[in-house]
């Protein structure tokens, strides 16, 4: 069903330590080689590697780069995360990079419903992962202890005052 391989960024995009930019699908491994400064291609699954991403000839970052392969993975395909040094700028241009190359940027909820797809039994997993998502999302809103409390009760589907 899916035969494209898609992309997007992972964690806030604001200045921050560390971000991370997902890609998964058929063709993830080859998208990050042609920006990686080393060979993913022989790689085990689930291992961390140290290098550089390219723009051509240029130097964009130093970065770690874990692989995870089919179907050993969220989405059970191949998927690679970078993570690059934080802030808008830096994670927007590997993105960008990973976009040249053959990736199609993912929409929202599109890694969860590629796992829904792949893993139709786990649909409780898939959906408690959806609202922790939104609890994340939201999670810089609470201001005081009372819509804290509010918003945990709502994440279990109950309504307080």
């Amino acid at each position: 069903m899916f035969s494209d391989t898609i992309a997007a960024i992972s964690t806030p995009l604001q200045e921050g330590a560390i971000s991370i930019i997902r890609i998964s699908g058929e063709d993830a491994l080859p998208i990050v080689n042609s920006i990686f400064s080393k060979d993913l291609s022989q790689k085990e699954s689930h291992t961390i590697t140290y290098g550089y991403i390219y723009d051509n000839d240029t130097l964009v970052d130093e970065v770690l780069v874990s692989v995870f392969r089919a179907p050993k993975t969220y989405t059970r395909e191949d998927v690679v995360e970078i993570n690059a040094h934080g802030g808008v700028f830096i994670t927007r241009k590997i993105l960008g990079l990973l976009l040249q190359r053959g990736a199609r940027l993912a929409r929202p909820g599109e890694f969860t419903q590629r796992a829904f797809y792949h893993q139709p039994l786990k649909l409780p997993l898939t959906l408690f992962s959806q609202r922790i998502d939104g609890f994340l999302r939201h999670l810089p809103l609470f201001y005081n202890f009372s819509s804290d409390k509010s918003f945990f009760f709502q994440l279990e589907g109950l309504f307080i005052n």
